[in-house]
């Protein structure tokens, strides 16, 4: 079985969404899968890849972002567009990590969901796989007045609160499945032979 190449290009702010990120490539390489990991904030504003690469060059896309003020990165929006044919004609998926997704709360799951599909609308990308994956609230990281509005909103919403310390509420097990069930997505074989022949 050929293995196949699957890019993934995140944006993080605190941190949280590159360590999901890196589990993603992790799981996919003990598969027997070649990811390449791209930071989506190192590239250049038209979205370009480095080494002159494009989606293309892989099997499959996965991209994802952090929801920071009810919306991901700018970076991953210029990825996206810049690239939004070649994403809409292969296996992509899209991973949206913010604390309104680990929340226990249906309304601020919801919400997490609505962030996400506002991004799809605006962008008219089509990825297979959608989710939604809790963040961290990393209150060490945060400067005074940002650990105090999201002290304050997180209270609200029956979160932690300790800011003396950081607050992972990612489910890795909701990010093996959402590995898995895009993987399923991805074909073997010939397809993935044929962009490295």
């Amino acid at each position: 079985m050929a293995e196949r190449r699957i890019l993934i290009v995140f944006g993080t702010s605190y941190g949280q969404t590159a360590k999901i990120a890196r589990s993603m490539a992790d799981q996919l390489t003990a598969a027997g899968d070649s990811p390449t990991l791209v930071d989506a904030a190192e590239l250049p504003r038209d979205g370009a890849l480095p080494r002159r690469l494009t989606p293309h060059d892989f099997d499959a896309v996965i991209v994802g972002g952090s929801v920071l003020y009810g919306r991901l990165q700018r970076s991953i929006g210029r990825f996206v567009r810049a690239h939004l044919a070649a994403l809409n004609e292969m296996p992509s998926a899209l991973f949206a990590v913010s604390g309104a997704a680990g929340s226990a709360d249906p309304a601020q799951q919801a919400e997490a969901r609505r962030i996400a599909n506002e991004f799809l609308r605006a962008t008219a990308w089509r990825p297979a796989v959608v989710e939604t994956v809790g963040g961290a609230i990393a209150y060490t990281r945060y400067n005074p007045l940002m650990r105090w509005m999201l002290r304050r909103i997180t209270a609200k919403n029956g979160g932690p609160t300790d800011s003396s310390r950081d607050h992972e509420l990612t489910d890795w097990a909701q990010v093996r499945r959402f590995v898995e069930s895009f993987a399923a997505t991805v074909p073997h074989g010939e397809h993935a032979a044929a962009h490295h022949a």
